[in-house]
């Protein structure tokens, strides 16, 4: 998965701090937290902090797929060491976390009113998270795109190509031409 489409990417070469020690909250600090984030997010005496944002960290995918691309056994850093990394996992098989999850129920609150990811993964909408109400700046490996008419439709598998090339697969039979995503 992280992989190949990781080798479907031009070379390039600043991939930012490779190597970096991945960090996770201890079990204590989630149970601490964990009644702020089931109020829906309110601070006591704060009525006006409610968030209309959630920007959500690479490390929300990491926990499900525990494939990171800079982190001290990441794909980019093996790649700067020489070395392929040994993983075969598909992005068809991702399924959305309890993170994802949580995500979509303050979505429906109406705590949080847009997300924006890093993630390529496809996994907020598989939550159900509307694509009005997500900004995946890296793209999504499961929106095709028809090349002449520009219609966009969610895949139900990653597609194949990187970076706007031809797949080849048609599109509906009414439009009658061959999607670029």
């Amino acid at each position: 998965m992280s992989c190949s489409y990781a080798d479907g990417l031009s070379p390039y070469e600043n991939k930012g701090l490779l190597g970096v020690p991945e960090k996770f909250d201890s079990d204590d600090k989630v149970k601490k937290n964990a009644p702020y984030w089931q109020s829906g997010c309110k601070i006591p005496n704060m009525w006006w902090c409610i968030p209309v944002l959630a920007s959500v960290p690479l490390q929300v995918y990491q926990i499900f797929a525990k494939i990171v691309f800079s982190g001290p056994n990441g794909v980019w850093t093996l790649e700067k060491q020489g070395k392929k990394p040994n993983i075969n996992v598909s992005l068809n098989d991702a399924i959305p976390t309890k993170t994802h999850m949580a995500l979509k129920h303050l979505i429906e609150k109406n705590y949080v009113h847009f997300v924006i990811s890093q993630n390529i993964d496809g996994l907020h909408l598989k939550t159900g998270v509307p694509r009005s109400r997500i900004a995946e700046l890296h793209g999504n490996m499961f929106i095709g795109q028809c090349n002449t008419c520009g219609s966009q439709f969610v895949r139900s598998s990653a597609t194949t190509t990187v970076g706007k090339k031809v797949s080849g697969r048609r599109l509906q039979k009414d439009c009658g031409k061959r999607e670029s995503l």
